[in-house]
This record gives C-alpha cells, sequence and structure tokens, in this order.
C-alpha cells in the first residue's frame, strides 16, 4: 500500500512484492494475497486457459481469505504448495529456447507484445537507438559512485533502473517523487537499505514520479503496471513471482528480457548488457508495434543462436560404439543434502539453491544446477567441497529420474547433473530417502516405505561395530572400509593436530586456555611417533576388535582408546572427561557418514544398481559411460570447469565476495565481467542470472 504522506514509498504489501517482504510484513502481505485471489474469483478475470483445478484452487483461497478476514486474523498464510504444483503442472515445469514449441511467440508474444504474423522482424523501419530516442527521450546521468545511468520518460513519468544489490543516487531522483520497484536487496543489509530510502525521502522537493526500477522480471512487470499497462496477466504473472513460480509465460518474458540485453543491432551478443535493454520490453508491454518487432527479432536471433549451439553440441556426439553402452536400467542417481527434501506422489523433490536462497530474499546464491553421483555417494574432498556431514540423500533409478526431468547437462560418475530454470525443482522419481532412524534402531539399516533408515551413532555399541566391518568387508568397499579404519585413530590425531599451528606460533589464546592442551599434543606425538602425520596405522582400531575386548558402548570404548594413549594419567580428571566427550563427538560424527552410506548402498541395491565408487574405472565400465554419454548427447566433467560454473562461481567469488564486508555490501564494487559468458551459457542458466538480480544498471 502506497503512503501519500511521504516523497518515497515503496510498495511492500502489494501480493506481487512478497518476495521482498521484511518478516514482519508478510501477515499483511497474505492477507493481501488471498485477497487478490478472492477477487480474480468473483471477478471471474481467470484465464481461459487455466485449467479446472487452478480455478478450483482460486475459488479455495478466496474462501480462506473470507474465513481470516471475518475472525480478524492477521496470522500469516503461507502461499498453497497445492496451488505451486498446479501452476507448474500446468506448465509443464518450464519452458525452452531451442524451437520444440513453434508457437511460443504467437501465444505468449501476442498476449505480452502483440506479435503477429504480419509481423516482419527483418525489416523494421526504426532502429533501436532511434525508437528509444523518439518515443522515452533517454538522459545520461552520473550517480554518487561515478556510474553512468539513464533516465527514461514515457508519457511524462520517468523511470531508471538500478541493479538488485545497486544503491544509486545521483541529482535528478530530488527533482521527483520516487518509488522505488521490484525486489529488495539480497546481499545489501536492511539497515542500509532503509537509510538508502530515508536518503532519497530527504532530498526530495519534486511531484513528479520517477519509478527507480530493480533490473529483475518482477521489477520490469511492475513498472509497466505503474506506466499504464491493463494487461491481466501481468499481475498474475507477478503473483506466481512472489510465491516462487515461473510460468511458460514469464519465463517467456525473461527471454525477451535476455534477448534485449544481449543482442545488438548487429544481430551479435553483446559483452555487457544494453542500459536501454528493459526500455524496449516496456515499449514493446506498452503495445508499442515498432518496439515489439524489434523486440521480436532480437528474440528469434537469440533462439538462433541457441539452437546452433546444440546442433554443434550433437554433431560432436554423433559417433560412438552402440554395442559398448552401459545399460542405463543399473544406475543409479545418489543426491546428499543438508536439508529434508519434499514428498511427492511421484517421489522427491529437491530445490536448486537459487530457489531455497531466493524464497528468503537473503543472500541470494546464483547456482541452478543439482548434482548426483552415480551408483555411489560422492566421498569428502571432491570438486573442492566436502559432501560429509550431509543428513539426507535421496536414490532413486537414472532412467526414471531423465524420463521425468530431461537429459542431464553433464553425465559423469561422479559429478552428473541438471540445469534447472527459476522455480524448477529436480523430480527423483521412485526415490527411497536416505536418513537417520529413531532410538533403538535393532540393525544397521531398516527400510521402511519410501525411506531407508540407519541407526543412530549415539546408539553404536561393539556388536554394530563388529556388524559395520562384515558389511564392508563382504561387499567390498574399499573406499569405506578405509574411512571405517580411521574412525578412532584418525579422529584422535585429527582432534590436536588442528592445535598444531597454534601451538608452534605461541598463540596466547590457546596457552591460556589450558597448558594440557599441550600436553595431550605431546602424548599423542608420542604414542605415534613418525606415524602422526601419515595416519597408515590404526592401533586404537585394531584393539576394539581384538578377541575378547569387553567395552560394550561407544562412550566407554572412546575413554579407553584415550586411556590407551595414557591421556588419562597426565591430564586432571575434569579435562580428561571434557576430551572424552570431544572425542567421542567426532567419532558419533564419522560414524553417522559410514551408517549413512551402508544405508545408501542398500538403497541403490532396491533400485536396482550395483555400488560402484568412482568415475566406473574398473571393467571397462568407463568407456561403457562414455558411450551412454554420447547417446544422450551429454557433456561429461565437473560443473566448475562449465561455462555455467565458470560465469556463477564468478559472480560469487569474484563479485559478492570482493563487495561483502563484516560490516557492509560494497555494492560499487560489485562488478560485472561474468557477463562475457552469456554468448555461450546455457539458456536456463541465463534465465536465473537475470531472475535474481545479479546484473548491474550502469550504462
Amino acid at each position: 500500500m502506497e503512503s501519500q504522506n511521504t516523497p518515497a514509498t515503496i510498495s511492500r504489501y502489494r501480493p506481487e512484492e512478497m518476495a521482498r517482504l521484511k518478516p514482519q510484513e508478510r501477515p499483511e502481505a497474505s492477507k493481501l494475497f488471498y485477497l487478490s485471489a478472492a477477487r480474480d474469483y468473483r471477478d471471474k478475470s481467470l484465464n481461459p486457459e487455466e485449467t479446472p483445478s487452478i480455478k478450483e484452487m482460486y475459488a479455495k483461497l478466496a474462501r480462506r481469505y473470507d474465513l481470516l478476514s471475518n475472525a480478524q486474523k492477521s496470522t500469516p498464510i503461507a502461499a498453497s504448495p497445492e496451488l505451486k504444483k498446479a501452476l507448474l503442472d500446468q506448465d509443464a515445469r518450464g519452458a525452452s529456447l531451442k524451437g520444440t514449441e513453434p508457437d511460443r511467440h504467437m501465444q505468449y508474444g501476442k498476449e505480452l507484445f502483440g506479435f503477429n504474423p504480419e509481423d516482419q522482424p527483418l525489416l523494421e523501419t526504426k532502429t533501436e537507438e532511434e525508437l528509444i530516442g523518439e518515443k522515452l527521450q533517454p538522459k545520461t546521468v552520473e550517480d554518487n559512485k561515478k556510474f553512468k545511468r539513464v533516465i527514461f520518460n514515457f508519457k511524462g513519468q520517468e523511470f531508471s533502473f538500478r541493479g538488485r544489490n545497486e544503491l544509486p543516487v545521483y541529482k535528478e531522483l530530488s527533482s521527483s517523487h520516487v518509488q522505488i520497484l521490484g525486489e529488495r536487496p539480497s546481499w545489501i543489509s536492511e539497515k542500509d537499505f532503509e537509510e538508502y530510502i530515508v536518503k532519497i525521502q530527504s532530498t526530495q522537493r519534486g511531484t513528479n514520479d520517477h519509478y527507480l526500477t530493480t533490473k529483475t522480471v518482477l521489477g520490469v512487470i511492475e513498472l509497466s503496471q505503474k506506466l499504464g499497462s491493463a494487461n491481466p496477466q501481468l499481475q498474475k504473472m507477478a503473483r506466481e513471482i512472489a510465491m516462487g513460480v515461473y510460468s511458460k509465460k514469464t519465463l517467456y518474458l525473461v527471454d525477451a528480457l535476455l534477448a534485449a540485453n544481449y543482442i545488438d543491432e548487429n544481430s551479435s551478443f553483446r559483452t555487457k548488457s544494453n542500459p536501454s535493454g528493459e526500455a524496449l520490453v516496456i515499449l514493446a508491454l506498452s503495445g508499442d508495434k515498432d518496439a515489439s518487432i524489434v523486440l521480436k527479432k532480437k528474440m528469434m536471433i537469440l533462439e538462433q543462436k541457441q539452437q546452433k549451439i546444440d546442433k554443434e553440441k550433437a554433431e560432436g556426439f554423433a559417433s560412438y560404439d552402440k554395442d559398448g553402452v552401459m545399460r542405463p536400467e543399473n544406475i543409479v542417481c545418489v543426491h546428499t543434502t543438508r536439508y529434508k527434501p519434499e514428498q511427492t506422489e511421484e517421489g522427491y523433490e529437491i530445490k536448486t539453491t537459487f530457489d531455497a536462497t531466493n524464497e528468503n530474499g537473503e543472500g541470494v546464491l546464483p547456482r541452478n544446477s543439482i548434482h548426483v553421483s552415480l551408483n555411489h555417494k560422492v566421498g569428502g574432498g571432491f570438486n573442492s567441497g566436502s559432501w560429509d556431514g550431509m543428513g539426507y540423500a535421496i536414490v532413486a533409478p537414472f532412467t526414471k529420474v531423465a524420463a521425468k526431468n530431461g537429459v542431464p547437462f553433464s553425465l559423469w560418475g561422479i559429478d552428473t547433473w541438471w540445469t534447472k530454470n527459476p522455480g524448477e525443482r529436480l523430480l527423483f522419481t521412485d526415490g527411497l530417502l536416505v536418513k537417520m532412524g529413531e532410538k533403538n534402531m535393532a540393525s544397521l539399516y531398516e527400510k521402511k516405505g519410501k525411506e531407508m533408515l540407519f541407526k543412530m551413532p549415539d546408539d553404536v555399541g561393539l556388536e554394530d561395530l563388529k556388524k559395520i566391518r562384515t558389511y564392508v568387508d563382504e561387499n567390498k568397499l574399499s573406499n569405506l572400509s578405509n574411512l571405517f579404519k580411521k574412525i578412532f585413530d584418525g579422529n584422535l590425531i585429527g582432534l590436536v593436530t588442528d592445535m598444531d599451528s597454534p601451538i608452534r606460533n605461541g598463540d596466547p589464546d590457546i596457552m591460556k586456555q589450558n597448558d594440557e592442551v599441550k600436553i595431550l599434543y605431546n602424548s599423542l606425538k608420542d604414542y605415534y611417533q613418525n606415524d602422526f602425520i601419515m595416519r597408515r596405522n590404526n592401533p586404537l582400531f585394531d584393539a576394539v576388535f581384538k578377541e575378547g575386548y569387553t567395552k560394550a558402548n561407544l562412550s566407554d570404548i572412546c575413554k579407553d582408546m584415550l586411556g590407551k594413549v595414557g591421556v588419562d594419567s597426565i591430564v586432571t580428571r575434569d579435562y580428561f572427561e571434557n576430551v572424552s566427550k570431544i572425542f567421542q563427538n567426532k567419532v558419533e560424527a564419522r560414524l553417522a557418514d559410514i551408517l549413512q552410506e551402508v544405508a545408501i548402498c542398500e538403497a541403490i541395491k532396491e533400485c536396482g544398481g550395483e555400488v560402484n565408487f568412482g568415475p566406473y574405472t574398473q571393467d571397462n565400465s568407463e568407456q561403457q559411460l562414455n558411450n551412454l554419454r554420447k547417446q544422450y548427447q551429454a557433456a561429461g566433467g565437473l560443473h566448475a570447469a562449465t561455462v555455467q560454473g565458470k560465469a556463477t562461481d564468478e559472480i560469487v567469488k569474484e563479485n559478492i565476495a570482493f563487495a561483502l564486508t563484516p560490516d557492509s555490501f560494497m555494492w560499487e564494487k560489485y562488478g560485472q565481467d561474468f557477463e562475457r559468458h552469456f554468448s555461450t551459457l546455457d539458456e536456463k542458466t541465463a534465465r536465473m542470472i537475470y531472475a535474481g538480480g545479479f546484473l548491474t544498471a550502469r550504462a
């Protein structure tokens, strides 16, 4: 709701702006969401193309709003998951630029931009520069950080753009009544953003509207509405975006914005986004025929370039040994995650990191790939990250995952991955969820319905340790065997090697904490002697499995291990108890990883696969997998080595990280060199980068 009493306002409570709300504002936004749904239903303004299930969902929302309103409650009600699912199902889980939808321009282009068969996109009468100059009178100004900005004028109403994480100030704002449209920043703090708003308010003396718009699809939609667009589709699209739903129509609008930004007048890719790109789309949304013709030409060129990339990729996979292809039905996907996946009727769904971080609007990360390993769990240290400590795993047949989600972008034993559109999830059809079971489980693992449970590590005793050793040996799990053998010795050494550097450097804080730290360190060095760093031998592990060993529970076993090293005789009793607890916690954490992996191995068997560590190097299976990759026309290799990985990593490591300080986000340090990758970037990743507001609006 817009205040009439302040010179600068943010329309925070409109339903389509829920994506950028503060938590305390969401109750009111939820009420307005239901009110908007109720109005849609009562006014019968729903699109005729919408399915009956969606109409019914809107009707339910309307009734729920009535109940909420009559009871005068302010409790927030989350956007309905059923509505999200219905919207996604209607749109068949996203769109593509690859030409598989011949009527795409006529269906969505006609509704949004007035495209029609009589348009002559290759014979436009005006250039883009002439068109923008004549109809929007662009004016270039300089902001407070010395960046160039462009101000446009549409029928007496001014507008300009800012990157989602930019806070530009320029003197021209003081002569206007500024309204900020689009999402709130995702990396700039609430405090800094509020101070920015106050700063703009305090310097304004004019009454003419100036819409300072975030360079995102939501920002463009809101701006189009402010400038007078009566297209009912825009309101619906904005509301869906607020719920994290990107329909085919919304993705089509994102594609139009990408084409306007990156295809120049010579039909070539720009290496930097067009400062007038959004303005061209705004004109087309307003019904300007000349703008629509120019925009359609750009979109067709973008599609042609993408089709050329796809063709070259297909030609590269033309030759392979069809008799030496690995059987797809023997391949099983394994995905590990810290967060519990959502269960559906068909299996389990996983969000991309982008969608998960974009939902709360803070610290949004540009990662739209979802990764699995094949027929095994990826070990710690892979791909510059650790996969240990992941509380959940999903295991599902590869053929069923590929049938639902399409062919993976890259197919490799230790890193198979799909790229996803904004709002699009990966469905693990007929998957099993591997997770920790309840207390007092009798066995190491147990299948219950669609779940494979594993024993809690603090329930593990000597007999369970013996069962783990037997399972690992019988199934010939060499990688897991090596990990298991170091469960005591490796964790005890690890307990003190972390202290090595501060002790050697005489760190006063460490030394003041307890001199016994140094005593413990020296004691372990004496016990393991030359093997202290190499960790080749595991005398404590061997002691546990000697015949006649009697310690039954894990707590007693851990204390006994410390006693064998001699710790109990050189430190105080209190310190010994403290070290014992720390040691046991480290052992339990490692046990959790081992037990999870045992359960994953069983889940792989349940899904029809055989456990196989590594990138398939045994028995010519690497060559078989390579042939399968060619058959599917999928790339092979680590994500970090691809253009997708390079572009998104640069956004995080060379831009966000460079601008982020302990106290604030120095937005002027955020660069845009990553845009040079757009000419070879896949359409889904490009859409994600644009939708997330990772571009700047500098001229």
